[in-house]
Formats: C-alpha cells, structure tokens, sequence
C-alpha cells in the first residue's frame, strides 16, 4: 500500500533531498581536493628542497678552487665530505614543513652522507625498497617521485640525480613521512561529513518552515473554500500581490466565486421572475373559478370563464415550454451541426411568418453586400416581401449551424420587431460577408422603423424575464400564434437568442441606428471556401480584400 504524502512533505523532501544532493557532492570534491592538494604540497616542498641541494652540490664541485676538478669521484672527496655534511646540517635544522630525511648516494647508490634521522628509518632499507620500485615501474635515473611502505609507516620519497657536465655521479633521496598529511585528509573528510549532516538537519527544518510560509496562503484559500457553502458566497481571500503564482491563484479563486455568487443570484432571479409570471396566470384561473363558484349563471358566463382560464393555463404552458427550452440551452445541449445556408433560412422564416406582416402591412428592404471582381457589389430590394436574389448569393453565406435552432433565434428577433413596428412600418434585412484577417464572418442585421430603444435598458435586454416597454396590442389575431417560439410577453426571448447565437460561436448586440428605430445584429463565422465555381463557369472571388469602398 502506497503512503500518500502531503504536499509540504514532498516539497521539504525534494528541498533537502536536492540541496543535500548538491552538498554531498560538493563535500566529496571538496574532501578529494583537499587531499590532493596536501599530497601536491608534500611533492612541491620535496621537489624544492632537492634543486635547493642539487644546485648547491654541483656550484660546489665546478668550483676550481675546490680541487674537485677532474675527480671521477668528486662526491666521495673529503673536502666535499665536510661542506656535504655542512650543508644538509644547515638545511635540515632550519624551519621547515615536514619532518624530512635527506641521503646522497653516489653512481653506484652506496650511501655517502645521510641527514638527522628525523624520520628514524634504515637508509639502506630506504635505498633497496626504492630500487624495487624503480624496477617495478621502470624508472630509470631520471627525478621520480613515489612513495614506500616500511615497516608500518608509509614515506614519500623524491629521488632526483646529481649530473656533472652531463655526466651522473650521484643521487639525492629526500622522504618524508607521509601518514599525517593521510591523517588530515581523513580529519578533514569527516569534519565535513559532520558539517555536511548539520547542514541537512538545518536545511530540513528551514526548508520545513519555508514551505509553511509559502502554503500558508493555500491554507487560507482551503478554509475559505470551505467556508463557501449555498448561503455563504461572500468569502473572499485577500491578495497581497498578483505578481506571483500563488496571488493569480487566489485572484482566480476570487473570480470564480464572483462568478458563482452572480450565478446563484440570477437562478435566484430566475426563479423569482419565474414565480411572478405563474402568479398573474394562476390567480387569474383561481379568481374566475371563485367568480363562477358565488352564484349560479349562464352557460354564456361559464363558457366565457372557462374559455379565459383555457387562455391562462395556454399561457402557462407556453411559459413552461419556454423554460423547458431555456433550460437545454443553459445546459449546452448538444446541437447537431450542419452546413447551412444564412440567406436560404432567413427567405424561408420571413416567409412562413407572412401572415404577422400582412396583419400589420409591414414592408421589408434588403441589402447583401459581397466582393466579386476586387470590388465591393450590393444587391439591394425595397417593399418586397420575397426578392429575387441572385443564385450566386446563396453560396457565399454558409455557415456551421443547428438550422431549426438558430432558426428560432431568428424568429425571436422577427417577432420583437413585429412588435415594436406601427402598421405601415418597415424591417430592414442586411447582410454582409467580411474578411478579417484570417477570420471570413456574416453580419446579419434586422432593424424596425419602430422606436429607438432607450439607452439604460441596453444592457438588460437579454436579460431573461426582462421587459421593455409595452408593445403594441396584436388585437387578439389568430395568425400572430404563427411565430415558431411563442415566448411573448415572458421576456425570454432575446435571452434565448443570444444563448443559441452564442452556441454557434456567433455575437449579438443590439443597437439604435442614426436613422431611427432599433436595430439587432448578429455576427457569425463563415465556413465556405476562398472560390466558388458556378454552373456557368464564373469564378466568384468571394474573399478579395477591402479596398476601402465601405
């Protein structure tokens, strides 16, 4: 079974486990360093003392006055035997680093003089195990340095020889003993594992308690999550600074709870709002039923109550129905998309709701803009309900869409103009393709001749349950329950038209035109290719750049 470790365990382990890493690391260099460098020390000092010799031995011998030469021998003279013995006297009990040993043999490696016995070893024990080494490894007479094991002491000797006018005559063996620069290396290793171990016991309780301080705020921000409950959506988590992860983090928490308590506000709204339209119904059918229920009357009078409580309770369906609708699309529900041509689905809704604009005698413009030949062109029609569009248009608007649910957005539009338009009145229908950079998208704007819509009320029109200002009476026309979504009087409709628009990656605004009336545009992207070839083999350029003549 897996332990699970928290997340300030893992973060303090990776913490000391990586930092304790490197230390080790470091340590063990250091360790090796170190001892190298004794040993570097130990030869540099050896090294030194032999040319400090050497130099002395042959000045001393080249010297005429000395008598030495022309000797085949000159270290084995007596004179030389005097200042050789003067000499390492001098050397040997001066100051120096290691205790030292110092011997001069001659070409034969018959010891001639040898130093104070510092180190208390047998020169000619030293010599021979030396020679062993030179046979073993091949060195020949040339200056080696190497060290030696005797008895239970390990030494480190430096032979280097002694020439006259090219000629060898001698050597000079210096050892020192060698154990205590192991010693050193050894102390020193294990003062640094101890400091290397205090080091992880610090790291470890300071990394502990850094990672406190840094998850102290994911502490925070997990008791304010837990104190958000259904009546509870007002905490928030205070942000020092957004400049690092943690402060987007809360941030980002803060917003989604703002967008969650808007969220419950508006359900809250919604259910109210819903609650109200009921009401008006339902007390309508309850009053009648009283009326009818205080004396007897005509079958007339029953009939005409039952007929209104048959209009209320159609009322109510029709809200219901609505709802039903408004809550699949507040759900996502999963819309079977297809291609789709705009301008075909725009003709067959204006089409089918015929009746509602000859009940008013509306009158309908049209304007599709479009690019053929680098140039902008328009197809324009005025007071007609069905023009005749050019078979070339149809292709150019194609878009991804659910065609009977974006339908019904079209038809809620519709029927708000229908609403708002006077007898006589006007709807305008344009339509334009664009290129934006990469993107290819449709503006489809309806606009009525009826009044402007005021200013404040903007933002709230697709706000569900939210109500304008009264439209003008239908005067009860059987043809007006024509219009597909049936959502009037609930002020559903526009908001269930920009959840449908917007489920086809689509925008919708609604704005006053400078000449008057409201105006409702949609914006969508486009799905059809850059060319379009015709039956009548004309290539369409359908995607040439603005030239600015818009």
């Amino acid at each position: 079974m897996r332990t699970k470790l928290s997340i300030k365990t893992k973060l303090v382990l990776a913490f000391v486990g990586s930092s304790g890493g490197l230390i080790f690391i470091l340590t063990v260099l250091a360790a090796i360093w170190y001892g190298g460098n004794q040993l570097r020390q130990m030869d540099v000092f050896l090294n030194t003392e032999a040319n400090g010799i050497d130099t002395a031995l042959s000045t001393y011998v080249n010297l005429d006055e000395n008598g030495s030469n022309g000797n085949p021998e000159p270290l084995k003279d007596p004179d030389f035997s005097k200042f050789l013995s003067s000499l390492l006297v001098r050397r040997i009990d001066r100051p120096i680093s290691y205790q030292t040993t110092l011997l001069v043999t001659d070409s034969k490696d018959h010891l001639i003089s040898v130093s104070n016995q510092a180190l208390n070893l047998n020169p000619d024990s030293l010599i021979s195990h030396s020679a062993l080494i030179y046979a073993e490894k091949h060195i020949g007479k040339d200056s080696s340095l190497f060290s030696v094991r005797y008895e239970r002491w390990n030494y480190r000797v430096l032979r280097t020889p002694i020439e006259l006018n090219g000629a060898f005559v001698g050597s000079i063996y210096l050892a020192c003993l060698l154990d205590p620069v192991t010693q050193a290396s050894k102390d020193f290793s294990i003062y640094a594992a101890m400091l290397f171990l205090a080091f992880l016991l610090i790291n470890g309780f300071g990394g502990a308690f850094f990672v406190s301080r840094i998850l102290d705020p994911v502490r925070k921000m997990s008791d304010a999550m837990n104190r958000v409950t259904e009546n509870n959506l007002s905490a928030r988590l205070d942000i020092l600074s957004e400049d690092d992860e943690l402060g987007m983090l809360a941030a980002t928490f803060n917003h989604t709870l703002d967008r969650i308590e808007k969220a419950y506000r508006s359900q809250g709204q919604l259910v109210s709002d819903l609650s109200h339209q009921l009401r008006t119904p339902l007390t309508s059918i309850r009053g009648a039923v009283e009326l009818g229920m205080q004396k007897a009357r005509s079958i007339g009078d029953y009939q005409a109550i039952l007929e209104n409580n048959i209009a209320d309770i159609d009322r109510i369906t029709s809200l219901v129905n609505t709802m039903l609708t408004f809550a699949r699309l507040d759900g996502l529900e999963s819309l079977h998309y297809a291609p789709c041509d705009l301008l075909k689905l725009l003709e067959e809704t204006i089409g089918e709701l015929a009746p509602l604009w000859e009940e008013k005698s509306i009158r309908f413009n049209y304007c599709y803009r479009y690019y053929q030949n680098h140039r902008i062109q328009e197809f324009r029609a005025e007071d007609t309900l069905s023009p005749r569009v050019p078979e070339l248009l149809f292709a150019l608007f194609m878009i991804d869409a659910d065609a009977p649910r974006f339908k019904q957005a079209i038809v809620n539009i519709l029927d708000n103009a229908y609403k708002h338009v006077p007898k006589g009145g006007k709807i305008s229908i344009e339509l334009y393709r664009e290129v934006t950079g990469d993107a290819r998208i449709c503006r489809l704007v309806i606009m009525n001749s009826g009044s402007s819509i005021p200013v404040d009320t903007l933002p709230l029109l697709f706000t569900p349950f939210f109500q304008g200002e009264p439209s003008q009476p239908r005067d009860n026309n059987p043809k007006a329950e024509l219009v597909e979504a049936n959502v009037r009087g609930f002020g559903l409709g526009l908001s269930i038209c920009r959840r449908i628009v917007a489920m086809h990656r689509g925008k919708i605004r609604a704005f006053n035109p400078v000449t008057g009336g409201a105006a409702f545009e949609i914006i969508l992207p486009i799905t059809q290719s850059d060319r379009i070839v015709y039956d009548r083999k004309e290539r369409y350029q359908a995607d040439a750049p603005y030239d600015g003549d818009r």
